[in-house]
């Protein structure tokens, strides 16, 4: 935090009305005019500077933690209210900060401050913006609005662009050499002049020297001496990604440089495993990941045996050539024991055929005996009849001759 304490309505001054109201639309800040061609520049300053005056106090309440709310709404006898259900609230850390929100917005920084009488609690409100408290207690009033105000003014340019804000320090009278936003910020609310941070100066070969020399280009030389249509080309000869901002093109071809053997330059340099060999694979540049797992170890692959090639004698090599063979004659024996079952399964269906015929003969054979018994009973009574009817007519003939 600067040194040097700006008021928010002294900063908003030196803004044009132009860049106070993208200040103004940026933050959610509402304009209050009396005037009927709309709200002047004042106007715009009066709002802000309220605004940014809330909005610091704000901050410093939210960052204090339960045990302090509640120390500092009990040191002021602030009522918590009664809830929803007319009960007294408790001092939770929620309802502290509500409370002492509602005293912010309602007093101003200035005399919300001079409500606080315990000076420890003056410099805890100073204390978590990071500066050091006074020594003078009738300082620590001023301290502590000027800590609000610092704070408001910060959250408010935030919201702004790097344009906007380098707008801002050209309308404020501000010198500046850098691009960072923080920097730009922090200048402006303690209206001092922004400063790139000094680099240490870095040696640049005098000569253009080719991409080969790995050993001797740095990230200056290739900076200086290429642009990047030429970076370009050459990460297209070694089918190196084609892409992005010059930065980033730089340092992936320093990683190929630098990482890649001058035999293997024209292969792939993310190639960074060996398989198949017994030499220690290559270790991988800074921003590739070596693959830990492989196709097999995620079951996506043939799964490969994981037992180790030891030496054997003869004995044991017989032992291995007998076990073989026992485990290739098992699947033969098993063939014909199959076939075995499948000859059996055949003719047994075969004899449950021939039972089913032999049945269906026989009743075949039944019913024929059964119709040749029926005709011969059939003849039989026939036979009865005609003795009958025979012997009634000779008893008719004997009674005529009579």
């Amino acid at each position: 935090m600067s040194e040097v304490y700006v008021t928010p309505e002294y900063l908003l001054k030196n803004f044009s009305k132009a860049n106070l109201e993208i200040i103004s639309s940026k933050n959610g800040v509402t304009i209050e005019s009396v005037s009927k061609k709309g709200p002047k520049s004042s106007d715009y300053v009066q709002s802000i500077s309220l605004a940014m005056e809330q909005a610091g106090m704000q901050q410093l309440v939210m960052t204090l933690d339960a045990k302090e709310l509640k120390s500092i709404v009990e040191e002021m006898k602030i009522p918590l209210g009664v809830g929803s259900d007319n009960t007294p609230n408790k001092p939770t850390k929620a309802v502290c900060q509500r409370r002492l929100k509602e005293q912010v917005l309602a007093n101003g920084a200035e005399d919300f401050f001079k409500m606080v009488k315990n000076i420890d609690h003056l410099k805890l409100f100073i204390s978590i913006t990071g500066v050091d408290p006074v020594s003078d207690e009738d300082e620590l009033v001023s301290q502590a609005v000027n800590c609000a105000h610092y704070q408001g003014i910060c959250n408010f340019l935030a919201q702004l662009p790097s344009t906007v804000l380098e707008d801002l320090m050209i309308e404020a009278g501000l010198k500046y050499n850098t691009d960072s936003k923080g920097k730009l910020i922090s200048a402006l609310a303690g209206m001092h002049a922004a400063k790139r941070v000094a680099r240490p100066e870095v040696e640049v070969s005098a000569k253009k020297l080719p991409l080969k020399t790995s050993s001797k280009l740095t990230y200056a030389d290739i900076h200086t001496h290429y642009n990047k249509s030429e970076l370009l080309e050459f990460c297209e000869e070694k089918d190196l990604k084609a892409g992005g901002n010059k930065k980033e093109v730089i340092n992936r071809i320093l990683l190929f440089l630098n990482e890649v053997d001058d035999d293997d330059k024209e292969n792939d340099p993310r190639k960074f495993i060996m398989v198949g060999t017994k030499k220690p694979a290559k270790k991988a540049p800074k921003g590739y990941a070596v693959p830990t797992k492989t196709f097999s170890s995620l079951g996506l692959g043939p799964k490969k045996s994981k037992k180790k090639a030891v030496k054997k004698d003869d004995d044991e090599e017989d032992a291995d050539d007998q076990v073989d063979d026992e485990v290739a004659e098992k699947p033969k024996a098993s063939k014909k024991s199959s076939k075995k079952v499948q000859e059996s399964q055949v003719e047994d269906s075969e004899d449950q055929v021939e039972e089913v015929e032999k049945k269906s003969k026989s009743k075949k054979s039944s019913k024929k005996q059964v119709e040749e018994a029926e005709e011969v009973v059939e003849k039989a009574e026939k036979s009865k009849k005609d003795k009958k009817k025979n012997q009634k007519k000779v008893e008719e003939e004997e009674s005529d001759e009579e």
